[in-house]
């Protein structure tokens, strides 16, 4: 038989006892997160899956209340938009010099927006808008897919609500016509 000081401990390396006798524990590691062996909690796959789960959950929530306030935001557009189009008819209309009503009796303007267009100006803005509105459509396809996006990307989904909420904007959504732009010589 080997004497007590030839034993090598198979836990620690040390001599003088055997793995049975030793006073450190096992070394695998406990998780402090699921009190399983073999793994940390750094390491634990149930944490990253509940993180990932409650990561979804928020971008979820965070869509949801975007969708929520675009739809608000569009109905509030077209709204304000009939209102000051009326308005602005309905002042047109009073100071037109052949009015067919009597001074100072109550008039009604209706007006077909669908006859109303873009000005060339207008068209172009509606371009550029439509063309990063575009874009920012293909950031957030990318999002979606689970990509990381940079600061940049981040703050070009951010400005997505005021580029829909510009005037020519609104003024597509309520119907007007698109203006045909000259070819550039």
């Amino acid at each position: 038989m080997a004497a007590a000081t030839d034993m090598i401990c198979a836990r620690c390396k040390g001599t003088g006892h055997r793995a049975a006798a030793c006073s450190l524990g096992f070394l695998r590691p406990q998780c402090s997160f699921c009190k399983k062996m073999g793994h940390e909690e750094s390491r634990c796959r149930f944490k990253m899956e509940q993180a990932k789960r409650e990561k979804e959950a928020r971008q979820a929530a965070w869509q949801a209340r975007q969708a929520k306030a675009g739809q608000k935001a569009g109905q509030r557009a077209v709204e304000d938009d009939t209102k000051s189009v009326a308005s602005a008819a309905a002042s047109e209309a009073s100071t037109a010099a052949s009015s067919p009503f009597a001074p100072g009796a109550p008039r009604a303007a209706v007006v077909d927006v669908t006859k109303l267009s873009l000005s060339e100006e207008e068209e172009r803005e509606a371009r550029k808008v439509e063309k990063k509105l575009r874009e920012i459509a293909a950031l957030e396809e990318r999002r979606d897919a689970g990509n990381v996006l940079d600061k940049l990307q981040l703050q070009k989904l951010e400005a997505r609500a005021e580029l829909e909420d510009r005037c020519v904007m609104r003024k597509l959504r309520l119907g007007y016509r698109r203006a045909v732009l000259g070819s550039a010589a």
